[in-house]
């Protein structure tokens, strides 16, 4: 017997709450942080807007397959994986909690556009911050140290 996880606007509404609260917390500090903090803190947070969207598109009452507006945005998202490019679209999608509580309250299929599209928007730039940097020494690859020292 399958246990059924019930999903309830009161719930998702936490969800949003704490997940645009990293989020946002997250932006103002890009400059600050190395990028594999960066990348795990988006990463982090990308999953959990992957969890949000399935309990949404149950809310909504949508099928999985991917809709017309989807791969047009998607199709948009190509070549922007550096990080000129990359932080300047995670600001797009710096809104508060209460205005995406209120968008939730108001119009569930516009905040579930807002929410996916901040999902695949981070999963495209994920890779402008990576976790492992190489650099051509001596004519081989080597792993770069993020540690900083000091003479």
């Amino acid at each position: 017997m399958a246990i059924k996880a019930e999903v309830s606007e009161k719930n998702i509404r936490k969800s949003i709450e704490k997940i645009i609260t990293r989020y946002s917390n997250l932006l103002p500090n890009l400059s600050k942080y190395k990028d594999s903090k960066i990348n795990q803190e988006l990463w982090d947070i990308r999953s959990d807007l992957e969890f949000l969207s399935i309990e949404m598109k149950h809310i909504l009452e949508k099928d999985i397959i991917e809709e017309r507006w989807q791969k047009s945005f998607l199709n948009e998202l190509k070549g922007t994986g550096l990080k000129t490019k990359a932080i300047p679209m995670l600001s797009v999608y710096s809104k508060t909690k209460n205005s995406l509580i209120t968008l939730f309250d108001k119009d569930k299929e516009k905040c579930y556009r807002y929410l996916w599209k901040l999902k695949e928007t981070i999963t495209v730039v994920l890779s402008a911050f990576p976790t492992v940097k190489f650099s051509w020494k001596d004519g081989k690859l080597v792993k770069e140290s993020e540690e900083i020292f000091e003479i």
